[in-house]
Protein backbone atom coordinates (compact mmCIF):
# COMPACT_ATOMS: atom_id res chain seq x y z
CA UNK A 1 0.00 0.00 0.00
CA UNK A 2 1.06 3.41 -0.98
CA UNK A 3 2.03 5.40 2.37
CA UNK A 4 -0.32 8.39 2.06
CA UNK A 5 -3.29 4.99 1.88
CA UNK A 6 -1.63 4.41 5.38
CA UNK A 7 -1.48 7.40 6.68
CA UNK A 8 -5.28 7.98 5.98
CA UNK A 9 -5.94 4.85 7.56
CA UNK A 10 -4.12 5.25 10.37
CA UNK A 11 -5.92 9.24 10.68
CA UNK A 12 -9.40 7.54 9.94
CA UNK A 13 -8.63 5.01 12.86
CA UNK A 14 -7.13 7.69 15.52
CA UNK A 15 -10.18 9.76 14.57
CA UNK A 16 -13.05 6.66 15.15
CA UNK A 17 -10.83 6.28 18.72
CA UNK A 18 -10.86 9.76 19.76
CA UNK A 19 -14.89 10.15 18.53
CA UNK A 20 -15.28 6.53 20.53
CA UNK A 21 -13.53 8.17 23.85
CA UNK A 22 -15.65 11.45 23.70
CA UNK A 23 -18.81 9.61 23.38
CA UNK A 24 -17.76 7.25 26.14
CA UNK A 25 -17.16 10.26 28.19
CA UNK A 26 -20.50 11.81 27.37
CA UNK A 27 -22.36 8.58 28.30
CA UNK A 28 -20.21 8.45 31.58
CA UNK A 29 -21.44 12.07 32.50
CA UNK A 30 -24.94 11.39 31.78
CA UNK A 31 -24.87 8.77 34.25
CA UNK A 32 -23.63 10.38 36.92
CA UNK A 33 -26.32 12.82 36.97
CA UNK A 34 -28.82 12.63 39.50
CA UNK A 35 -32.18 12.15 38.99
CA UNK A 36 -35.16 14.42 40.04
CA UNK A 37 -36.13 13.60 43.47
CA UNK A 38 -39.47 12.97 42.59
CA UNK A 39 -38.52 10.31 39.93
CA UNK A 40 -35.47 8.84 42.11
CA UNK A 41 -38.15 7.64 44.28
CA UNK A 42 -38.84 4.71 42.15
CA UNK A 43 -35.65 3.21 42.21
CA UNK A 44 -36.66 0.32 39.97
CA UNK A 45 -37.47 2.85 37.28
CA UNK A 46 -34.14 4.83 37.59
CA UNK A 47 -32.02 1.20 37.94
CA UNK A 48 -33.73 -0.32 35.06
CA UNK A 49 -34.38 2.52 32.69
CA UNK A 50 -31.94 5.43 33.82
CA UNK A 51 -32.19 7.15 30.27
CA UNK A 52 -36.08 7.27 30.76
CA UNK A 53 -36.01 8.46 34.38
CA UNK A 54 -34.18 11.35 32.83
CA UNK A 55 -36.63 11.85 30.07
CA UNK A 56 -39.70 11.93 32.45
CA UNK A 57 -38.08 14.70 34.42
CA UNK A 58 -40.06 17.54 32.35
CA UNK A 59 -43.47 16.08 33.88
CA UNK A 60 -42.84 16.99 37.68
CA UNK A 61 -43.88 20.12 36.43
CA UNK A 62 -46.69 19.45 33.90
CA UNK A 63 -49.06 16.84 35.42
CA UNK A 64 -50.52 16.39 38.96
CA UNK A 65 -48.73 14.39 41.28
CA UNK A 66 -50.84 11.26 41.79
CA UNK A 67 -50.93 11.10 38.27
CA UNK A 68 -46.90 11.14 38.01
CA UNK A 69 -47.03 8.36 40.90
CA UNK A 70 -49.44 6.18 38.58
CA UNK A 71 -47.26 6.58 35.63
CA UNK A 72 -44.07 5.66 37.71
CA UNK A 73 -45.65 2.40 39.14
CA UNK A 74 -46.55 1.53 35.66
CA UNK A 75 -43.09 1.99 34.51
CA UNK A 76 -41.82 0.09 37.80
CA UNK A 77 -44.10 -3.05 36.86
CA UNK A 78 -42.83 -2.63 33.22
CA UNK A 79 -39.44 -2.53 35.00
CA UNK A 80 -40.76 -5.99 36.97
CA UNK A 81 -41.93 -7.47 34.14
CA UNK A 82 -39.08 -7.31 31.80
CA UNK A 83 -36.83 -8.66 34.55
CA UNK A 84 -38.76 -11.68 35.33
CA UNK A 85 -39.64 -12.55 31.72
CA UNK A 86 -41.76 -15.73 31.52
CA UNK A 87 -44.13 -16.96 28.91
CA UNK A 88 -47.10 -14.36 29.49
CA UNK A 89 -44.25 -11.19 30.31
CA UNK A 90 -44.39 -10.21 26.29
CA UNK A 91 -48.32 -9.39 26.57
CA UNK A 92 -47.92 -8.03 30.11
CA UNK A 93 -45.37 -5.52 29.18
CA UNK A 94 -46.88 -4.20 26.40
CA UNK A 95 -50.19 -4.05 28.39
CA UNK A 96 -48.65 -2.15 30.79
CA UNK A 97 -46.90 -0.07 28.20
CA UNK A 98 -49.79 1.29 26.55
CA UNK A 99 -51.81 1.72 29.58
CA UNK A 100 -48.74 4.27 30.89
CA UNK A 101 -49.24 5.99 27.67
CA UNK A 102 -52.83 6.28 27.53
CA UNK A 103 -52.44 7.03 31.37
CA UNK A 104 -49.48 10.10 30.21
CA UNK A 105 -51.76 11.52 27.30
CA UNK A 106 -55.14 12.07 29.44
CA UNK A 107 -52.75 13.68 31.99
CA UNK A 108 -51.51 15.90 29.17
CA UNK A 109 -54.64 16.51 28.05
CA UNK A 110 -56.34 17.50 31.82
CA UNK A 111 -53.32 19.60 32.14
CA UNK A 112 -53.75 21.43 29.07
CA UNK A 113 -57.46 22.26 30.18
CA UNK A 114 -56.23 23.43 33.46
CA UNK A 115 -54.07 26.14 31.93
CA UNK A 116 -50.47 25.02 32.30
CA UNK A 117 -50.06 25.56 28.85
CA UNK A 118 -46.15 25.44 28.32
CA UNK A 119 -45.35 22.59 30.36
CA UNK A 120 -47.86 20.30 29.10
CA UNK A 121 -47.33 21.49 25.33
CA UNK A 122 -43.59 20.52 25.89
CA UNK A 123 -44.27 17.62 27.23
CA UNK A 124 -46.54 16.20 24.84
CA UNK A 125 -44.29 17.09 22.21
CA UNK A 126 -41.14 15.76 23.71
CA UNK A 127 -41.82 13.63 26.17
CA UNK A 128 -44.87 11.47 25.22
CA UNK A 129 -43.16 10.28 21.78
CA UNK A 130 -39.70 9.31 24.22
CA UNK A 131 -41.58 7.63 26.77
CA UNK A 132 -43.12 5.58 23.08
CA UNK A 133 -39.73 4.69 22.10
CA UNK A 134 -38.29 4.01 25.04
CA UNK A 135 -41.22 1.38 25.86
CA UNK A 136 -40.75 0.45 22.54
CA UNK A 137 -37.16 -0.86 22.83
CA UNK A 138 -37.87 -2.24 25.91
CA UNK A 139 -40.49 -4.63 24.41
CA UNK A 140 -38.28 -5.37 21.79
CA UNK A 141 -35.37 -5.93 23.80
CA UNK A 142 -37.59 -8.44 25.68
CA UNK A 143 -38.23 -10.07 22.70
CA UNK A 144 -34.93 -10.63 21.52
CA UNK A 145 -33.59 -11.99 24.64
CA UNK A 146 -36.58 -14.37 25.26
CA UNK A 147 -36.09 -15.51 21.15
CA UNK A 148 -32.44 -15.76 21.73
CA UNK A 149 -33.07 -17.90 25.68
CA UNK A 150 -35.53 -20.30 23.75
CA UNK A 151 -32.82 -20.59 20.32
CA UNK A 152 -30.07 -21.46 22.66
Amino acid sequence: MPPSVLSTAARTGAAAVGAASILALIRLRASRQAFHPRIAEYAAVCAAFPGLAHDLAPLVDAIEEHELSELLARLARVAELDAAGGPTAQWHLHREGAEAVRGLRAALRRALASGDYRAALACREDVLPQLERHLETILHNHLLAHHNSAAC
